[in-house]
């Protein structure tokens, strides 16, 4: 994530030639697009997609049910986000290359 912040902030290089105040205004976009592509990418990863642990965890209730509703909803995220290495960690990367991409492309539509 810090190598994205940095490329959102200040990119290594534009693909033509265009002034300081187009470059702010397309990273202001691409900014605001990717920010809606990740959360429409967390709301699919932890709410729509299925985990049968959510009910499990909402059905808890009572005295001492905050503990282990915490426990599976955190079981929830560690599938959902997964370490950063192995199969699923490159699932993931690709994933998170795809939203930047599509924003990418959304911004460049929209400047055009």
């Amino acid at each position: 994530m810090t190598h994205l912040r940095s490329f959102l902030f200040h990119p290594i290089d534009w693909a033509e030639d265009i002034t300081e105040s187009h470059q702010t205004e397309c990273l202001q976009l691409l900014r605001g697009e990717l920010s809606n592509e990740f959360i429409g990418f967390v709301r699919r990863e932890l709410i729509e997609e299925q985990h049968p642990t959510w009910d499990t965890a909402a059905n808890l209730s009572g005295t001492g049910s905050t503990s282990p509703r915490r426990r599976l909803i955190m079981e929830i995220i560690e599938v959902s986000a997964p370490d950063l290495t192995g199969e699923r960690a490159r699932a993931f990367k690709n994933a998170v290359k795809a939203l930047v991409q599509n924003a990418i492309n959304k911004c460049s539509t929209a400047s055009s």
